[in-house]
């Protein structure tokens, strides 16, 4: 829709102070308190996110009369999406927390014929969720410009590095989950658990600068490379509101050791997405091609005992169908800049091998049921338009 609900308005005015685990009127007490964000709402857990899920349904129904017939009460809740400036879940202070990792198979055999020769994967690769510690202090709301970086390069046939803006800037197609109520430090979450723990799903574009990336990844992997920009998408949608979008998620093989075995509580969702640059299309991907669950990266992030804190972001890592359009990063399509990517039918839109300055770049998301009988749910755009580099 057009409008855009604002939940601390509707505390204002006691909508939700009958609710066991939402209660409070006085805003400075409630749940959804000005430039906190969600994060109080996110740490409540999954009863208060049912309850205001309830509610709000209950509140917008055409047989219910409180907003209906309060134009007051209406002018304060209901913004129009164009006078919204979108920030993070946590508000104004953003994630302290955020991890990314790489768990779509079909990328991760990519990437190691593109660099090894073979479609091999790294010898943990089918026994844990990889992944590395991301820099949250760059996490940045959808629509925020994004400088393209500098550092040292190692030009093709030298020996020595240089110092030179970013050549090869990529996108990287992922999705972000966000936590809800936080972990202690010392405890270990299992697969079976973890759920509890995640509040919803956000689009993420993990910006990458591929010619850095490929200098200083040995033997600690990415750093600067990756530590410039990273967008999160402007919603987050709860794992309630997308059941009705479950499906089955990979069979692996071996099969993974029990905490993070999900047993018959493994499923994934199916989410369309797509990149377009320019207004053109690049890929289309789909969440369901992921390997290892939301659920299993987040019992694996515990499993030493590392604490979680309520607005922590852990990203997929690049998500890349079978298909040749269906790869989530210009470094796939293009296969390592050696061929042209076009963008929209026919090329309408040009062709690229990596992303230049001046171009936006936008996710999408959509979450479809199989049968059709659940309405999609849209994720909204998560972009990012590029600017030049400041040496």
């Amino acid at each position: 829709g057009e409008v855009v609900v604002d939940l601390t308005a509707l505390e204002r005015a006691g909508l939700f102070s009958s609710f066991q685990h939402l209660g409070g009127r006085d805003a400075k007490d409630g749940v959804f308190r000005e430039r906190a964000g969600l994060t109080h709402f996110m740490a409540r857990g999954r009863p208060a996110w049912r309850e205001a899920r309830a509610a709000l349904q209950r509140l917008f129904a055409t047989s219910e009369s409180v907003l209906r017939d309060n134009a007051a009460l209406r002018a304060k809740a209901l913004v129009h999406h164009a006078d919204v400036d979108m920030l993070l879940p946590t508000g104004e202070t953003g994630p302290r927390g955020y991890t990314d990792f790489y768990s779509s198979r079909h990328h991760a055999e990519n990437v190691g014929e593109m660099f090894r020769g073979a479609r091999t994967l790294p010898a943990a690769w089918l026994s844990i969720p990889i992944a590395y510690h991301g820099r949250a202090s760059s996490v940045v709301p959808t629509g925020t410009p994004v400088r393209r970086p500098c550092g040292q390069i190692l030009p093709k046939g030298e020996k020595k590095p240089i110092y030179s803006p970013c050549r090869v800037l990529d996108f990287e197609l992922e999705m972000a989950a966000v936590v809800g109520p936080g972990t202690e430090l010392g405890s270990a979450v299992g697969a079976r658990d973890a759920s509890a723990h995640i509040f919803g799903l956000s689009l993420m574009n993990d910006w990458s600068a591929r010619d850095i990336q490929k200098f200083e990844y040995v033997p600690l992997g990415p750093f600067g490379s990756k530590n410039f920009a990273t967008t999160l998408g402007p919603w987050v949608v709860t794992l309630e509101a997308l059941e009705p979008f479950a499906c089955a998620a990979e069979e692996q093989s071996p099969g993974p050791l029990p905490y993070l075995d999900e047993g018959d509580a493994r499923r994934t969702f199916d989410i369309d997405l797509g990149v377009n640059i320019n207004g053109h299309s690049a890929c289309k991907s789909n969440y369901k091609h992921l390997y290892w669950t939301a659920e299993q990266q987040l019992s694996h992030h515990t499993v030493t005992g590392c604490s979680l804190e309520t607005g922590d972001l852990f990203g997929s890592g690049t998500i890349s169908g079978p298909g040749k359009r269906e790869y989530g990063c210009m470094l796939e399509l293009s296969w390592q800049g050696s061929r042209e990517v076009a963008l929209g039918e026919g090329a309408v839109g040009g062709t690229r091998t990596f992303i230049e300055d001046g171009d936006s770049v936008v996710l999408t998301g959509v979450a479809r049921s199989a049968d059709g009988t659940a309405a999609p749910v849209s994720f909204g755009e998560c972009e990012g338009t590029v600017l030049p580099a400041t040496p």
